[in-house]
């Protein structure tokens, strides 16, 4: 899957989305996704090894398990495995994030 597919796949969705990150609670629900480096091994301040990921975030004002399940089959439907989301709630802002990483 290219990345033109994946954002294809994301609008299929039909939330408002953007590469990067928008200020939390603007336009809430939304997606952003955004290229990640995960797994870096350094020597002696040289980074010798990292992967490239796609960070993948759902932000609402409550946690939403029907859309997060949306997001689960459009991945595991385009044949992208992804670990299990890091989920987070800000109680006071009252924003909650489901974040996906995978590579694609």
């Amino acid at each position: 899957m290219t990345l033109a597919e994946l954002k294809t796949a994301i609008a299929g969705l039909g939330l408002p989305f953007v590469y990067g990150y928008l200020p939390d609670r603007q336009e809430c629900p939304y997606i952003a996704y955004a290229a990640t480096t995960r797994n870096a091994i350094h020597a002696d301040g040289v980074v010798v090894y990292c992967e490239e990921w796609i960070a993948l975030r759902f932000v609402s004002s409550k946690r939403d398990l029907t859309t997060e399940q949306a997001i689960e089959d459009m991945l595991t439907s385009n044949g992208i495995p992804f670990d299990d989301p890091d989920l987070e709630f800000d109680e006071k802002q009252e924003i909650h994030t489901a974040t996906y990483y995978f590579q694609i």
